[in-house]
């Protein structure tokens, strides 16, 4: 456990090496006390704590999206939980900026709903983090979960996170208003000891209040430098996969712009355009599938033959004109250039003769032998991936993008 004596000499003697950098960057949620137990002014320092967090990891590995980069979340909670910056949308240092200093230091009502905070983490986490990249979660509070009887909610939500193998640090804050004000003592003694895994170094006492964004830039100092106490892993790699709602692993070879999506989910009950297939996939945290090597399109090839079809099916993909080109997430936009086009022997990333985005053998290619510059000028048609019944295999199929098909959504797993 951190006490304030040896804050502002950490600090100071942990910046001498920030030009040490991590394997990784992390992504990292940070999770505030909002409720009526705090009070405004404690509420501003809390915000300015938030600040602080980035300014730190921007300076040991940037804010963003590449894999060397971290990401950064902000959850609020009182009664009600605010996502104060999404880990969807908030993804630049500008961006995150801009969401904290909009933040309101207004109270979220009477009671401390820790479970809904937690749950909300979770679900950002597995929702929006990246595969490859390790996550941590911080939180700062004063006092147990309210109403009594969520106490167990919250540690059940703690005990998810940290079966997920996302550690979380604990910042205990001074009550303003007494220990009277606290739930009850113990309570707050066992949801810190589940929530820190029953590890003292992954709590820090933050007594006085004005001292707590000191205690969230140490956080990071010591995780980055010097001997990380909390056992925070910033290595590469995400040590196993997980997929949740629905999805599928089908392995390590699919990449969107350099991150693995490993995570895939058949849609096929019911059928949409490509762009309302791709807002369906984006509401899930994920897109259209996409390939960009040989063992990516033959793990979802053979995705789509295991799930034992008796008729033909077209499924959208992120794939559109111009030809190669995967073009349904605008942020992460990646072309493939097969130089092997219409030789039958080389796919888009694909492997088997036949699968390439407009070549491949007579018959199976997209449109039925024609390359697919035929008939997609005006940039109205996209691609689908049809798997035949008759040979089993899967093939591109060039198809007006206003038709409606079924489709596969992609992403990363956590």
């Amino acid at each position: 456990m951190f006490e304030k004596g040896a804050v502002f000499f950490g600090v100071i003697l942990l910046g001498l090496y920030h030009d040490t950098k991590a394997q990784c960057g992390l992504d990292v949620i940070y999770i505030a006390d909002f409720s009526e137990s705090i009070s405004d002014a404690s509420r501003q320092i809390l915000k300015d704590g938030a600040q602080m967090m980035v300014n730190r990891l921007e300076e040991y590995t940037g804010i963003g999206e590449l894999q060397q980069n971290s990401l950064f979340g902000v959850i609020l909670f009182g009664k009600t939980v605010v996502k104060a910056v999404d880990l969807q949308y908030h993804r630049t240092k500008i961006a995150i900026d801009a969401q904290i200093a909009a933040i309101s230091t207004d109270k979220l009502n009477s009671n401390t709903r820790t479970y809904l905070a937690l749950q909300e983490a979770k679900i950002q986490f597995e929702t929006f983090g990246r595969p490859n990249n390790k996550k941590f979660l911080c939180i700062a509070t004063d006092g147990a979960t309210y109403p009594h009887h969520k106490h167990e909610d919250t540690l059940l939500r703690a005990r998810e996170l940290l079966a997920a193998n996302i550690p979380i640090i604990v910042v205990r804050l001074q009550n303003d208003f007494g220990s009277a004000a606290t739930a009850t003592q113990q309570q707050m003694d066992t949801e810190v000891a589940v929530m820190s895994n029953y590890n003292p170094a992954r709590v820090y006492e933050s007594n006085p209040m004005t001292w707590t964004p000191a205690y969230l830039t140490l956080i990071i100092d010591h995780i980055f430098v010097g001997s990380n106490p909390a056992g925070i892993d910033t290595s590469c790699g995400g040590g196993g996969c997980s997929c949740a709602n629905g999805y599928t692993y089908i392995g390590s070879n699919c990449l969107r712009c350099g991150n693995q999506v490993g995570c895939v989910k058949i849609y096929d009950t019911f059928e949409a355009t490509w762009s309302q297939a791709e807002a369906i996939c984006q509401m899930e945290g994920a897109h259209l599938v996409r390939w960009n090597n040989d063992a990516c399109y033959n793990d979802i090839d053979q995705f789509i033959s295991n799930a034992g079809y008796i008729q033909n099916r077209y499924f959208w993909s992120c794939a559109a004109y111009v030809k190669y080109s995967f073009a349904c997430d605008p942020t992460c936009y990646e072309f493939i250039n097969d130089t092997t086009e219409g030789t039958g022997g080389k796919s888009s990333g694909g492997g088997k003769s036949g699968k390439s985005l407009g070549g491949g053998e007579g018959g199976k290619s997209s449109g039925g032998g024609k390359s697919s510059g035929s008939g997609t000028s005006g940039g109205t048609y996209c691609y689908t991936l049809k798997y035949d019944v008759s040979n089993q295999l899967t093939s591109t199929s060039a198809k007006n993008c206003g038709t409606t098909k079924f489709f596969i959504c992609q992403k990363g797993c956590y």
